[in-house]
């Protein structure tokens, strides 16, 4: 099934106390988030958007979570906002190549910045963070400047948090932002538990693939560059 995200900065609600009790029609849905792989997506919205940094760069943190906000619908109320991402080393080592951030000023500048946007994440409302591991693996030029590395863990973490959402039927519906086709088993554990999947595709940007969207509930169509220009007063 699919729905069309029309409204730009459509917020879902927030889950109310223990003491309060959810209209019956409201839906409480839990949105995973595979950092690397959505962080890619945005960067291609900006770029070929050609979007400037002061209308909206991931870093800010406010404005992300407003973008990401804008994907749940008005009978929707956020159970908790899940981040999966891995910090950048300060340095590394493999077979004879080495990684430091004071090797490179632009190395300090992309971990920092990394640091950052995790603590300011931290501060934020219902969002939980889940940190995988990068590993070095060398870099893709002779002169040093484009390091490699590898991200590990960060489908296993999904994949034990949508089945622990599933199983204790804390939620009524995953979201999930994610290209990556490897969390396939993990989608279809919780449709098999009664959790229903959503997924936002951007049709012009990056679209899901054919096996994914035999595997979701709901796709939700938005131009993710238009979304994001709307921000610009946030």
């Amino acid at each position: 099934m699919q729905s069309n995200g029309q409204n730009p900065i459509q917020r879902g609600r927030a889950i109310p106390s223990q003491s309060e009790a959810l209209p019956q029609n409201i839906k409480k849905i839990a949105i995973l988030i595979d950092w690397e792989n959505f962080r890619k997506t945005l960067e291609r919205a900006v770029k070929e958007g050609e979007i400037p940094r002061d209308i909206f760069t991931y870093n800010d943190t406010r404005k992300l979570l407003n973008l990401i906000k804008s994907f749940v619908e008005p009978d929707e109320e956020i159970y908790r906002i899940y981040f999966y991402l891995s910090e950048p080393p300060k340095e590394a080592n493999w077979k004879n190549f080495r990684y430091s951030i004071d090797q490179n000023e632009n190395f300090r500048k992309v971990y920092e910045n990394a640091r950052n946007f995790i603590e300011n994440l931290k501060k934020e409302n219902l969002v939980s963070i889940r940190k995988g591991k990068l590993e070095f693996r060398g870099y893709y030029d002779q002169e040093q400047t484009k390091p490699i590395f590898t991200q590990k863990q960060v489908d296993m973490l999904i994949g034990l948090d949508i089945a622990h959402l599933s199983y204790l039927k804390l939620v009524d519906r995953i979201m999930l932002l994610s290209l990556d086709t490897d969390l396939i088993p993990a989608i279809k554990i919780a449709r098999i538990n009664g959790i229903q999947v959503v997924m936002p595709s951007y049709p012009d940007v990056r679209n899901l693939s054919i096996d994914i969207q035999e595997h979701t509930d709901f796709i939700r169509k938005f131009n993710l560059k238009t979304l994001i220009k709307s921000l610009g007063g946030q």
